[in-house]
């Protein structure tokens, strides 16, 4: 019995030991839970302060992550200049991504993006796509 307990706390020391650590840094937390923080950032709400480019900064660290709704979030701030210089070519680059991930509402923002886009434009962001391997 003492052989079991002893097991189960040195278990539970290592177990709970990295995860400390881990939520010290932030380096644990869930992606979702990063993406809404990034959310409140942008919104500046749940006693956030209310800042695009921080938020611009998180999304596209989930976004190369393959997190797919971060990389509407980028191509969403792209597309409007939000927390980071407007550019559409790295626009639709994202939702592209953000498609090929399965995110659907990306579709849409994609095709009205693609109407105000020029020729060049559209082919330097497909070979963006191309060149980072999509």
């Amino acid at each position: 019995m003492k052989t079991l307990i002893a097991t189960l706390g040195l278990l539970l020391a290592v177990l709970s030991t990295p995860a400390l650590a881990q939520q010290d840094t932030g380096a644990i937390e869930d992606p979702a839970d990063r993406f809404n923080k990034a959310l409140h950032h942008l919104l500046g709400t749940q006693g956030e302060d209310k800042s695009p480019t921080t938020a611009f900064l998180m999304f596209e660290e989930l976004a190369n992550q393959d997190f797919a709704a971060a990389q509407h979030m980028v191509g969403k701030l792209y597309e409007t200049g939000n927390g980071v210089d407007q550019d559409y070519t790295q626009a639709w680059y994202w939702y592209r991504r953000a498609v090929d991930n399965g995110f659907a509402s990306s579709q849409t923002r994609l095709a009205r993006l693609e109407k105000r886009m020029t020729a060049e434009q559209k082919e330097k962001a497909a070979s963006q796509l191309v060149a980072q391997g999509y």
